[in-house]
């Protein structure tokens, strides 16, 4: 069997992350946040551990693609994701180099499909 990866998911909508969470708990360890600074304590303090991130758009605290600069700081082999409903602001579409792939919220994709996503983004970006 392969090792699980470790994915860290970072959104503020409490349901969102236990649903996330629950899908893709048998092929990731899955670390869940629903506040900014907790998450970003725990990846500066684990930044060796960091395989994926799933992060939302917007935030109270920070919006994804500056929790994301952090990542990119910490581990540059962490394959990076944003998840958002809001995929045609700007700052995204500016932010290209700061993320792998941009998910939408409102389109579901099951737990294996998310795996082979995450697998064809590691071998386009990090390989």
């Amino acid at each position: 069997m392969l090792k699980k990866r470790n994915l860290f998911l970072i959104d503020d909508v409490e349901d969102l992350v236990e649903m996330i969470e629950d899908q893709l708990d048998e092929y990731f360890n899955v670390k869940a946040f629903t506040k900014v600074g907790p998450a970003l304590k725990y990846l500066k303090e684990h930044s060796d551990e960091l395989d994926i991130i799933l992060s939302d758009f917007k935030m109270p605290e920070k919006n994804g693609i500056e929790i994301l600069e952090e990542v990119m700081a910490l581990n540059p082999n962490t394959t990076r994701i944003i998840l958002t409903g809001y995929a045609d602001e700007d700052i995204i579409k500016n932010s290209s180099h700061v993320y792998h792939k941009v998910m939408d919220k409102n389109e579901y994709i099951g737990p294996k499909d998310f795996l082979e996503m995450v697998e064809k983004l590691e071998e386009k970006f990090l390989k």
